[in-house]
């Protein structure tokens, strides 16, 4: 639910926003009337994911992951993505069918309360505690930046990854003295 993630610009970019509850809703309610219609909606998802997130984010990552998975599994149950029709009712004996699910693969999303912290340190730099954070960003996280063509940065936090995150917002706090001991 975009809405309950503050994703506020999400209806810009995404004309039918979808999402793996409501496809849920939708089988239980028998609103899907064929298997297309709800691969259909399936797919709607992970292309709206990687439409909205950025392409080499953690999310999107995912999104492509939980495509592959879910193409993967519908080849196995001999289901297209769209082809024929098929109605939805007709039922896939429970046991007939095993599917291993790798794990997926290791992402650690940084929370968006940290992205917002993390600005609002940014915004208190310095302007050499700024040279030092570009510096950073290029060396750990060079996708990051962006140049505007006017002599400007902009920084993608999304594009930061965790790593560098973690040991920019180390610096972060020793350029601004925070206390970062927990209460």
């Amino acid at each position: 639910d975009y809405l309950t993630l503050g994703l506020l610009d999400y209806p810009t970019f995404i004309k039918r926003p979808m999402d793996l509850s409501t496809v849920k809703k939708k089988v239980k309610g028998g609103k899907y009337e064929t298997v297309d219609e709800a691969t259909a909606d399936i797919q709607l998802i992970w292309d709206n994911c990687k439409t909205y997130n950025l392409p080499d984010s953690p999310i999107c990552g995912m999104a492509v992951y939980l495509e592959s998975l879910a193409q993967k599994t519908m080849a196995k149950l001999k289901i297209g993505i769209p082809t024929e029709q098929k109605p939805v009712k007709e039922k896939i004996p429970e046991n007939s069918i095993k599917i291993e699910i790798p794990p997926p693969p290791e992402v650690r999303v940084v929370p968006y309360e940290e992205k917002l912290k993390f600005v609002d340190k940014v915004k208190n730099l310095s302007a050499e505690g700024l040279k030092l954070l570009v510096k950073m960003l290029g060396e750990l996280s060079p996708k990051a930046l962006l140049e505007d063509g006017q002599n400007k940065l902009q920084i993608h936090v999304e594009e930061i990854n965790e790593a560098a995150f973690v040991q920019i917002s180390k610096m972060l706090d020793a350029q601004l003295n925070f206390d970062t001991t927990p209460l």
